[in-house]
């Protein structure tokens, strides 16, 4: 005849998993973009629009986007700018076709090289029109490989020549913009995608 382990039995319950009952999970709607949220948040965790409608919530929802759309301004007018220092570089480098009719011994590989360049820079500027943020990262990337060559292929001469330095301000100036430009893409993205999920249905 077996005996029933009461304490045993108690043991094994312990170790089994407690399936515990919660209060129903209250949830409100978005009126604007349907998303259903916790009713204890104030605005819609997925476009931002204020879940309960009343005047001071919505102030605070128009000024966020009006702060958005500044700075999606800005952002765009650093995209100009990098923009602008691109065909600079494009034209400046065009302008290196003049070593062909030099009477150096290099002249059809350095004008070659200035019209690849010219290209490469062209190409760039005119796909940040369509990838921002995409063309900005390349076009830094291949700056800054372009300056660390020019510079460290010439140490001596980039440091101790007036044409030397003002290359080196130069280059640094176009990263500047660049790397200002790569910013502000970034951001407009962000922002662009957050106004777009805000638009109405």
């Amino acid at each position: 005849m077996r005996h029933f382990n009461t304490q045993k039995a108690n043991y094994i319950h312990s170790l089994q998993p407690k399936i515990h009952q919660h209060d129903e999970l209250k949830v409100c709607v978005c009126p604007k973009c349907k998303y259903v949220n916790s009713s204890e948040y104030l605005f819609c965790t997925y476009c931002g629009f204020p879940l309960n409608k009343n005047e001071q919530m919505l102030t605070v929802y128009n000024l966020r986007r009006r702060q958005r759309k500044e700075l999606l301004s800005k952002s765009e007018a650093e995209i100009n700018y990098a923009r602008i220092a691109l065909y600079v570089m494009a034209v400046f480098s065009l302008a290196g076709f003049g070593f062909f009719f030099s009477q150096l011994d290099k002249r059809y590989a350095y004008t070659i090289v200035s019209l690849m360049l010219s290209a490469l820079f062209f190409t760039l500027a005119h796909w940040s029109r369509k990838n921002p943020f995409s063309a900005m990262l390349m076009s830094f990337i291949v700056m800054m490989t372009f300056s660390t060559i020019n510079i460290f292929g010439k140490i001596t001469e980039s440091f101790t020549t007036a044409q030397g330095v003002y290359g080196i301000m130069i280059c640094m100036l176009l990263l500047f913009f660049l790397l200002r430009g790569m910013q502000g893409a970034y951001k407009a993205d962000l922002i662009k995608e957050e106004l777009q999920i805000n638009k109405s249905e």
